[in-house]
């Protein structure tokens, strides 16, 4: 297999993005969280009486 193509020549664009950590993203409260799970299909059907 080739693998110059992915190795030496890359992509810019895959280059210029920055990393996921903690201090670029948003981070959500307690409350935006259980918002967010009880999106959840599975989380609802748990939920259920």
């Amino acid at each position: 297999m080739n693998y110059n193509k992915y190795f030496v020549e890359g992509e810019v664009t895959i280059s210029r993005a920055d990393d996921y950590n903690s201090s670029n993203t948003c981070r959500l409260n307690v409350e935006e969280t259980k918002e967010l799970l009880l999106k959840l299909d599975f989380v609802q059907e748990a939920l259920k009486p």
